[in-house]
């Protein structure tokens, strides 16, 4: 498509030279003949004993009569000649004529007592020599146009190959191929600079593509975690709300009778109201967590929490070994209540899956410019398949349904969202000789505070 208009315009324009050089040929050869003529009609010749050629170099001349239709002196035309002429009716000036099957040039010219001088010059000559360049202008015009438009074939497919291949790569990205590798060929700057620009539209491409697949997949994760959460959570509250349903509907069927019976049943709807109401505390630590450590951001002693904590568990566990080795102020910014329910979470947890007479180590140092607390206890350890799992909400080792500790599965869930709202980490390791330990890192401050 491209090599349509410029054939038609290098044709267009070749034709319009030829037609200029062959008028303007034409038009100096005629003259020259005109020329030859007006110096004939100037210098008339005298008849002499022999006629010259109609075809030669030298014109010929005669007289007409004032309106042109009779001769007055033949002088050096040919009687066939000199009729044809008469026959034409020639006007005065200058015309080319046929006549008797030879081309001519008559100059047609008022003369002396009214009559009409002629003066004629055979022109075959000059007419075969236009023709002969008209020709050769033709045949040079058509080889010309071909050679220029295959080297503009040439060129162009040279200079738009590049183009050609981003073409395709464009066609091919566009068919869903987005892995295709952009090919920078050497050529024009703004080939070059289209290819770079397509080539990093097609890294954006990519990049967002990856982007959108990573959020579904987020989002498809995060939809089955609140799947699953609301399904434990669901689980977890039906267990009470059964205990309490039933002993509601033996109390009803009068099926309490027994002595002691009725008082059995109280105890035990008041402990399931208790667990159901830590359970519903717990979730709601778990929901405004992040949210209150956020708002509530300010120097805090990291070692007087920890030291806290020890003193809660061992007044609720006095048959508890707790051992603590607490360095002397550890700063960090956060929320004092937060970090307190963090630790404490930790603690409990040791106490609650290790046997009652297992020791447990609580430790606060200072470690590269971070404070760190480790809860170590000495009981059957974490399995390294729970490792990631065990921070879930709800999650059982033994994939349990039912709480066969008295816990719901939240405080170490609780406890990691506390640390990362902190900008701190919490993972567990094993503990040297058999157990799990619990490390809590967190950025230490420079704020001394006010601490407590």
């Amino acid at each position: 498509m491209l090599l349509l208009p410029l054939i038609t315009v290098l044709a267009v324009g070749y034709g319009a030279f030829a037609l200029y050089v062959e008028a303007s040929v034409r038009s100096d050869l005629i003259g020259t003949v005109d020329d030859e003529l007006d110096r004939a009609v100037l210098n008339p010749p005298r008849p002499g004993p022999s006629v010259p050629d109609v075809g030669g170099e030298t014109p010929i001349q005669a007289l007409l009569d004032a309106d042109g239709a009779n001769v007055a002196d033949p002088g050096t035309m040919p009687d066939e000649v000199l009729s044809g002429i008469v026959a034409a009716e020639l006007p005065s000036g200058t015309h080319t004529v046929s006549v008797g099957g030879q081309d001519l040039r008559v100059l047609v010219r008022p003369g002396p007592g009214g009559q009409r001088q002629v003066a004629a010059l055979g022109v075959a000559t000059v007419l075969d020599s236009i023709g002969d360049l008209r020709r050769t202008l033709a045949v040079g015009g058509v080889a010309l146009v071909a050679a220029q438009v295959a080297l503009v074939w040439f060129v162009t497919r040279r200079g738009t190959r590049p183009v050609i291949e981003l073409a395709s790569t464009a066609r091919r990205v566009a068919a869903g191929e987005h892995d295709v590798e952009v090919r920078v060929s050497p050529g024009a700057m703004e080939t070059e600079e289209l290819a770079h620009d397509l080539a990093h539209m097609l890294h954006e491409l990519r990049q967002a593509l990856a982007d959108q697949a990573a959020s579904t997949s987020d989002a498809t994760q995060a939809r089955e975690t609140m799947a699953r959460f609301l399904a434990d959570a669901a689980h977890e509250l039906r267990t009470p709300l059964t205990a309490l349903r039933g002993y509601t509907e033996l109390y009803e069927r009068e099926m309490l009778d027994e002595p002691g019976a009725l008082d059995r049943a109280m105890r035990r709807i008041g402990d399931e109201s208790d667990r159901l109401e830590r359970l519903v505390s717990s979730l709601l630590e778990l929901a405004r967590g992040t949210e209150r450590s956020d708002r509530d951001h300010r120097p805090v002693d990291l070692s007087s929490v920890v030291a806290d904590v020890v003193d809660d568990v061992r007044a609720a566990n006095p048959d508890r070994e707790l051992v603590s080795q607490l360095a002397p102020t550890l700063m960090v910014g956060g929320d004092r209540e937060s970090l307190h329910q963090a630790i404490l979470n930790l603690v409990a947890n040791a106490c609650r899956h290790t046997p009652p007479t297992t020791t447990i180590e609580v430790v606060a140092r200072r470690d590269a410019g971070a404070a760190v607390v480790e809860v170590v206890d000495h009981g059957g350890g974490v399995a390294p398949e729970h490792r990631e799992r065990i921070f879930e909400p709800f999650f059982q080792a033994d994939d349990a349904r039912t709480n066969n500790v008295g816990s719901a599965g939240l405080g170490l869930a609780l406890a990691v969202q506390i640390v990362e709202a902190h900008r701190g980490d919490l993972h567990v390791d094993d503990t040297p000789g058999g157990g799990a330990t619990f490390v809590v890192t967190l950025p230490e401050s420079d704020d001394p505070g006010p601490g407590r």
